[in-house]
C-alpha cells in the first residue's frame, strides 16, 4: 500500500529530523561555555579557528533541513487529495523554509557569511517554516491523518516560529536589538516585550517545539496503522 510505504519514509524522516533537529541548540551552549572565548580572541586576531561544537551547532541544520524535505514531500502526497492548492502552498513554504536554513549553515561553515547574517537568514525562514507546520497540521487535524493532540502541539510551534519571524523581522526586532544597547532596550518597554516574545516563541517554537513534533509525527507514521480513510489520500 502506496500510503504505509510513504509513512515509513516519513517516519524514519521525521525521526532523523526531530532527534537530529534538537542537538544545534545544546551545541550552541557548549560552543559559548567552552569555546566563544577563544573564538573572540582568535576574530580580533585576524585567526580563522575550528571549534567543534560551534561547527556542529552550525552543520547540523544542513541535515535537518535533508530530512525535512522527505517529510514535506511524504505529507504533501498525503493531505493532496483533500486539499490540492492548500497542501501544495505549504509544501512551497515548507521546501523554502529549510533551503533558507540550509543555505545559512552551508554559508557559516565555510565562512561566507557572519554570524549575525546566519542569524538573519534563520529569522527569515522561520516564516515559511511556521507557516508550514501551521498548515500541515491544520489540514491534517481537519481530515483525520494525524492525532488531533498532535496536530493541536504543531499548530502551536508553528506559531512560536510566526512569532519571531514577526517580531525579528517584519517589525525589525532584530536590527533594533542589534543597535540599541541593553539600557535603551531595558527602558524601551514595547520593544522590550516585543523581543521577549519573539524570543520565547522562536526558541519554543523552532529549538523545542519543532524536534518534539518531528519526533512525535515519527511515532505515528511507523507505529500506528493506517485507516482506511487515511490511505484512500495517498
Amino acid at each position: 500500500m502506496l500510503a504505509n510505504q510513504l509513512r515509513r519514509w516519513g517516519g524514519w524522516a521525521a525521526l532523523a529530523n526531530g532527534i537530529i533537529g534538537a542537538l544545534p541548540l545544546p551545541f550552541t551552549v557548549l560552543f559559548f561555555a567552552f569555546e566563544a572565548p577563544q573564538a573572540v580572541k582568535d576574530v580580533a586576531q585576524g585567526i580563522t579557528g575550528f571549534y567543534p561544537f560551534g561547527f556542529l551547532s552550525d552543520a547540523l541544520p544542513i541535515l535537518v533541513a535533508l530530512a525535512a524535505v522527505v517529510v514535506i514531500v511524504v505529507l504533501y502526497r498525503l493531505e493532496r487529495k483533500g486539499a490540492p492548492q492548500l497542501s501544495a502552498v505549504a509544501a512551497l513554504l515548507g521546501l523554502a523554509g529549510n533551503l533558507g536554513m540550509a543555505v545559512g549553515g552551508i554559508l557559516i561553515v565555510f565562512h561566507k557569511i557572519t554570524v549575525m547574517e546566519q542569524v538573519q537568514l534563520l529569522v527569515i525562514s522561520l516564516g515559511p517554516l511556521g507557516l508550514w507546520q501551521i498548515l500541515v497540521n491544520y489540514l491534517a487535524r481537519r481530515d483525520g491523518l494525524l492525532p488531533s493532540r498532535l496536530t493541536g502541539f504543531g499548530i502551536l510551534s508553528g506559531v512560536g516560529q510566526m512569532a519571531a519571524f514577526v517580531v525579528f523581522f517584519l517589525f525589525g526586532g532584530l536590527s533594533a536589538a542589534a543597535s540599541s544597547n541593553a539600557a535603551s532596550i531595558l527602558s524601551n518597554y514595547p520593544l522590550l516585550i516585543s523581543l521577549v516574545i519573539g524570543t520565547v516563541g522562536g526558541f519554543l517554537g523552532y529549538n523545542i517545539g519543532a524536534p518534539v513534533w518531528a519526533i512525535w509525527l515519527g511515532r505515528v507514521f511507523l507505529f500506528t496503522k493506517v485507516t482506511e480513510a487515511s490511505a484512500s489520500t495517498a
